[in-house]
């Protein structure tokens, strides 16, 4: 009778969260268009459907590509769309939701299982949000497989047997290869890997004499194979990326922080709107309060009740020890790691994701104790959980259900009349900010093809579809009021001269049709056989600027002075229109600011462009604007003139940077 009530209950608690994230799900498909975080994987398992092996997120030397091939796999049945790119969270929910269970069985028994489905059944509004839409990418798969490896954990470091044996094998090969592929995922993977070993140590101080372990590191290795075969590669870029740590004064006021904010949202007091966003929502203060206290209460009861049991693990043989030290020392390895990282800030609730794998199923222990004590005040509590996470839920909903919350914070507004608007003017090809790129990119299936002019989060690395977008003939720029990754983008075009068109479409500028200032015309390189530089304070070196070699150059070997001064001698006068300067890859040496001269006669000159400062300006290439940002070489253009002579005078200078020359080429109209 007893197994029949359990099995009842469990269905229902099954079924219900299965409808509550099955309808989440269809919810956000119909009122959250998709983002570029969620783009940005769904595009790369396009590319692997054609033969691409994507090891990290395009741009970037971390974060594992899972969902490219997940999503490949889904895309090859289903086609390309949102729905198949959602899917990969809404699987990873349902792990999450499984292994939350089979963790607390494993540790508690069969009642704090049921009381950890009862709390997830409608989960903390941001568990909701990763199990609906992509975002934040990969932090909930790596947390559900952290979640599964625990379960495994679990069973090896409660056996009794202070040896692990060699019949213990195949659960240490699963164990290592669930740790290698999260590893693969993220270096936040870490506070499951070091609570790993410190429980197989604990359980057996001569665990690296075991083969089983042996067998468990080798997988592991197996397990996240790319990962190190990339880093190998590129001397060990991930850790250099990820791997840093701040001082103690930051750790400190992180963790001020987490405390303070960040784990309001794991808990479910606050309520992000969307990934890792500044914009979020809060409980009313009465059930803010109320749901604080109630964790607090808890997680000090389970404290309290279980210390006895959790001291044995300090014993050689810790026979009968508590699993409780597990989530314990989880969850105090993820604040660790949250605080002491560089790269945390109070609104990266992504990094302690990681807690959620303990944090349901102490709750629910504390709660199982309360209930052997006292059944109406287990219920009781038990509902003020659900019921605060259900309010927190409602509070999503209704943000999300809000287009003006939706196409104003989120930052996601309707792109169909911008994707219309580019397709009716033959335009195929745009620059657009991160937020946007990818986003046009994956709706238009790749027909219109999106780029960022440079990689804002990553400035010179690699940016995906930049190389193409430079390569096409007719391109747009769309910008954003807040989505804006140029500036005053008619100040840096007027700086740089030329013509173009602009029309506003829904939230979003278009900028088109560019002309540079020498029209369609097209060009020849001048000869530089004939030249002759000269420089009255610089005069070393010259003739590199011209000897057909990127990997030698011309500088001042000093800082930038205002008035720093070259000239050209073409030695014959020559019609020119573009005056392009190699940088070698030494992009901080391009000029603060710098004035071209031209004259026929070495006398009477006359001034055709003027720059700011290079590296955060335009400058024209192949018919369009180019940002100089990850660029090794700018450009000066105007319209055709005759000249014989050159004249290039630094107008602003720069304490750090010289001034350096690698190539100076010079093109003019081609002869008809």
């Amino acid at each position: 009778m007893k197994f029949r009530k359990t099995f009842v209950l469990l269905s229902a608690l099954i079924v219900l969260a299965a409808v509550f994230r099955i309808g989440f799900f269809i919810f956000g498909l119909r009122h959250v268009p998709i983002s570029t975080d969620e783009a940005w994987p769904a595009l790369m398992g396009m590319h692997v459907l054609k033969g691409e092996f994507p090891v990290f997120y395009w741009g970037q030397n971390y974060m594992g590509s899972h969902q490219a091939f997940f999503d490949a796999l889904i895309f090859a049945v289903c086609g390309v769309n949102t729905f198949a790119a959602r899917l990969y969270p809404l699987f990873f929910s349902f792990l999450f939701l499984a292994a939350s269970g089979m963790l607390a069985r494993r540790l508690y028994g069969r009642e704090t299982a049921l009381t950890t489905l009862a709390i997830l059944v409608v989960p903390p509004a941001y568990l909701s949000m990763a199990g609906a839409l992509s975002v934040p990418p990969e932090y909930l798969p790596l947390t559900a497989l952290g979640s599964c490896a625990l379960v495994l954990l679990a069973g090896i470091a409660l056996k009794k047997s202070p040896t692990i044996s060699r019949d213990e094998t195949p659960v240490f090969l699963l164990l290592g290869l669930l740790l290698g592929c999260i590893f693969w995922l993220h270096l936040v993977s870490i506070s499951y890997i070091a609570v790993a070993l410190l429980f197989v140590f604990l359980r057996d101080k001569l665990f690296f004499l075991r083969p089983a372990v042996w067998i468990s590191i080798a997988a592991f290795f197996i397990g996240s194979f790319p990962f190190w075969q990339f880093n190998c590669a590129h001397g060990f870029i991930t850790f250099s990326d990820m791997g840093g740590t701040g001082d103690w004064q930051s750790a400190w006021q992180l963790l001020k922080a987490l405390f303070g904010v960040t784990l309001h949202f794991i808990t479910g007091i606050k309520i992000m709107l969307y990934g890792d966003s500044c914009h979020f929502t809060a409980l009313p203060v009465w059930l803010a309060v109320a749901l604080g206290l109630i964790i607090c209460f808890l997680l000090l009861t389970v404290l309290l009740t279980r210390w006895r049991g959790m001291r044995l693990w300090l014993k050689w043989l810790p026979n009968g020890a508590d699993g409780t030290a597990i989530l314990l020392a989880l969850a105090l390895a993820v604040g660790f790691l949250f605080c002491r990282s560089e790269r945390s800030a109070w609104h990266n609730t992504r990094f302690l994701l990681p807690v959620m794998s303990a944090m349901p199923v102490l709750l629910a222990a504390g709660l199982e104790r309360l209930r052997q004590w006292n059944r109406h005040v287990f219920l009781f509590l038990l509902a003020i959980i659900i019921g605060a996470q259900a309010w927190g839920n409602i509070l999503l909903y209704r943000a999300w259900r809000d287009p003006e919350t939706v196409a104003k914070k989120l930052e996601l507004p309707d792109t169909s009349a911008l994707r219309r608007f580019l397709r009716e003017h033959g335009i195929f090809h745009a620059y657009a900010h991160y937020w946007i790129s990818y986003r046009i990119t994956f709706e238009s299936r790749e027909q219109i093809v999106c780029a960022e002019p440079f990689n804002e989060r990553f400035p010179g690395r690699k940016t995906q579809y930049l190389d193409e977008v430079h390569a096409a003939a007719n391109i747009a720029f769309i910008t954003h009021p807040t989505l804006n990754f140029v500036g005053d983008f008619e100040k840096h075009l007027a700086a740089i001269g030329g013509t173009y068109h602009q029309q506003k479409t829904g939230d979003f500028t278009v900028y088109y049709d560019f002309l540079p200032p020498y029209g369609r015309l097209k060009l020849r390189e001048i000869d530089r056989a004939p030249w002759q530089f000269s420089s009255g304070q610089y005069p070393e070196n010259l003739d590199r600027m011209a000897d057909g070699k990127l990997y030698t150059s011309w500088t001042t070997g000093a800082p930038q002075k205002n008035g720093d001064q070259i000239m050209i001698d073409l030695g014959r006068e020559e019609k020119i229109c573009k005056v392009r300067f190699d940088l070698a890859g030494v992009e901080c040496d391009a000029p603060n600011g710098y004035r071209l001269e031209i004259s026929r006669d070495g006398t009477g000159w006359r001034q055709v462009y003027e720059s700011g400062p290079v590296a955060a300006g335009f400058y024209w290439e192949n018919g369009q604007p180019w940002m100089h940002v990850g660029n090794d070489f700018y450009t000066a253009v105007f319209a055709p003139l005759k000249a014989r002579y050159l004249r290039l005078t630094l107008t602003a200078g720069q304490r750090r940077f010289w001034w350096s020359i690698a190539e100076l080429r010079v093109f003019g109209p081609e002869e008809k």
